[in-house]
């Protein structure tokens, strides 16, 4: 009977850790399938950096922003759009000249085109994901490890 409540106690962690782990790694999943078929379905144009909105600086000046971007769309009309991930400053310069993406559809929907603006999202949901289901694994490799050698040290009975 002592050896109920530490039982209880490490499953009931390995429960809770098991939830979000795969989750996370699902919703990393549905992410990178949103974005392949965006960038599937895109169409790819030209544009400009017109300003680094600043999101979380520090003291020496670095930090992370949000590029803010224009181009202009096959129907002739200039969209102005925030990135939807930040990057660091060193990233993009104001007036760089940028690969978009957007949706012919609704042009609104534009991503930069580049490699940290178009899958950092996924990745670290991802990363997320994957540490959070390592958790429970680990503990029971733990477990199972200590049992098998509790059981090799055992005298035959």
């Amino acid at each position: 009977m002592p050896d109920l409540v530490p039982r209880l106690i490490t499953y009931g962690l390995i429960g809770i850790f098991c939830i979000p782990g795969p989750l996370g790694l699902l919703f990393a999943l549905n992410l990178t399938l949103h974005r392949a078929a965006f960038i599937h379905t895109a169409i790819r144009t030209d544009g400009m950096v017109i300003w680094m909105e600043p999101v979380r600086t520090t003291r020496t000046g670095a930090g992370t922003y949000i590029p803010v971007f224009r181009f202009t769309a096959n129907d002739g009309r200039l969209h102005i759009i925030n990135s939807d991930v930040s990057v660091p400053f060193s990233t993009f310069k104001r007036g760089e000249r940028i690969r978009v993406l957007y949706l012919q559809s609704n042009p609104e929907i534009a991503h930069i085109d580049a490699l940290s603006t178009l899958w950092q999202e996924p990745f670290v949901v991802c990363i997320w994901g994957a540490v959070w289901s390592s958790i429970p694994v680990l503990i029971l490799v733990i477990r199972r490890r200590r049992r098998m050698s509790s059981e090799l040290t055992l005298p035959p009975r």
